[in-house]
């Protein structure tokens, strides 16, 4: 005899012989159309009570379409088979004595949030407001760009407010030189006479590709005004030439520094290397007369770059840029010249602090007269600053460009919170946007939707 329920085919005989019984004839594709009644589903609860091994696989009364608005195919959804689940867990831990009891389960509990107290999942029913709470989540979603990672911070704490592959490693072009910039001006802290030096510019420094300062070999300039030179048209000639003129002074006092601490019997390593770090940059900059003493006068001609770029990656070690590996001043696509959006931002808010290097790279235009040693000629040159979004109240900081790397731009936004009035800075870096004009209407964007986060 063969008995259906539902998709589940007995067969049983009343024979006590030992021969083979007949196969059963095929039997036709089994239905998986929800039954109409639930009187299947009683008839399973009463022959699934005899203490078989699919005992605790019995839902008996959870099964009851007309105390489980989930069984309509109609009222079927997400919502309440995450109920109906989290019913059977319920059910289960019950004795069989009680499971078949429907007064006990007459209705799906209302089930709350997960609490500290109680961590066990926990689902509550959608109301109108949890739908307008969707809406404003939608809305607070960032926008797409074209950039391929970027980062907003707070201009103050350096927060993050948002990101996209904000710590991946990728060619960050001429940002490198807000860091060659913030290197100055923390040795102009210690010495602030350095600011008015002049330095030479070098045949190396004028044949440098890429963007340039119009600088030529010979011409002697203030460093002040090299910084300009280096932030506002991103020269990459004033990168040079400012990295040359220190370069042999930072040699010396690195080496100055670790024979110090040999005659004191300290070796630099594990632990101590922040604190050497530190402790070094700190230190005034050798002079001419110790670098003679040195045997090291002949650095002063020297094209390598190479002390320069030892102090910047040291620089990055102590600011906390991890993922950093700088490789010259400029910013020109290299191997091996990395960092992420997430260290450009945390450099940012460093350099910002400064206030000097805040009214450099607000400015939008800077007039310099340079003489030339070679020929004594004198030029006027008037530099504009190539981030075209100080027009419309933004404070710098820095463009980007190469053809391996895109389009980058580093800006700072300042407003004032509402109803509060309180005073906020926002700082946006974005890597690898396809175009100048798409790196413009990034930044826009990015602006916008992080302002109505923190006015929200």
């Amino acid at each position: 005899m063969m008995q259906c329920y539902g998709r589940r085919v007995q067969y049983s005989s009343n024979s006590d012989n030992n021969s083979a019984a007949p196969k059963p004839p095929l039997a036709s594709k089994p239905s998986f159309s929800r039954p109409q009644t639930s009187r299947r589903y009683s008839e399973r609860s009463s022959t699934a009570m005899s203490g078989r091994e699919d005992d605790e696989n019995n839902f008996n009364g959870l099964q009851l379409r007309s105390l489980y608005p989930h069984q309509d195919p109609k009222n079927f959804n997400i919502q309440n088979m995450i109920e109906f689940l989290c019913s059977k867990e319920v059910i289960l831990k019950l004795p069989l004595s009680d499971r078949s009891c429907h007064n006990s389960i007459k209705e799906p509990r209302k089930l709350e949030r997960a609490t500290s107290e109680n961590n066990s999942f926990r689902v509550r029913r959608q109301t109108p407001e949890d739908a307008i709470d969707s809406k404003v989540i939608k809305t607070c979603r960032p926008p797409k760009v074209t950039g391929k990672s970027w980062i907003i911070v707070d201009g103050e704490t350096g927060e993050m407010i948002g990101g996209k592959c904000e710590r991946l490693n990728r060619g960050i072009a001429s940002l490198t030189k807000i860091m060659t910039c913030y290197m100055v001006i923390k040795f102009a802290e210690i010495e602030p006479e350095i600011l008015e030096e002049y330095l030479s510019v070098s045949e190396k420094a004028e044949k440098i590709i890429g963007t340039s300062a119009k600088l030529r070999a010979g011409d002697r300039i203030q460093v002040k005004d090299a910084l300009y030179g280096l932030m506002l048209p991103s020269g990459n000639d004033a990168a040079v030439a400012i990295a040359q003129h220190f370069a042999a002074r930072l040699h010396a006092r690195r080496i100055l520094y670790r024979k110090s601490l040999r005659d004191r019997g300290i070796q630099v390593g594990g632990n101590m290397r922040y604190e050497f770090a530190v402790n070094l940059l700190n230190l005034p900059l050798s002079s001419e007369s110790r670098l003679e003493g040195l045997g090291l006068a002949y650095m002063s001609n020297d094209p390598s770059l190479l002390p320069w770029i030892t102090e910047m990656n040291t620089m990055a070690y102590v600011l906390g840029m991890s993922a950093t590996n700088f490789e010259n001043p400029h910013g020109l696509s290299s191997k091996l010249h990395k960092s992420t959006a997430s260290d450009v931002a945390r450099l940012s808010v460093e350099a910002l602090k400064s206030q000097l290097f805040r009214k450099i790279v607000n400015t939008e235009s800077y007039a310099v007269n340079i003489v030339n040693s070679r020929d004594s000629s004198s030029r006027r040159i008037i530099w504009k600053n190539t981030n075209e979004l100080l027009q419309e109240g933004y404070s710098g900081i820095k463009t980007g460009t190469t053809p391996t790397t895109g389009y980058s731009l580093a800006s700072e936004y300042c407003f004032d919170v509402e109803p509060s009035g309180e005073r906020k800075s926002l700082i946006c870096i974005l890597l690898g946007s396809k175009t100048k004009e798409d790196r413009k209407n990034d930044t826009r964007k990015l602006i916008s939707w992080a302002r109505t986060r923190q006015n929200g």
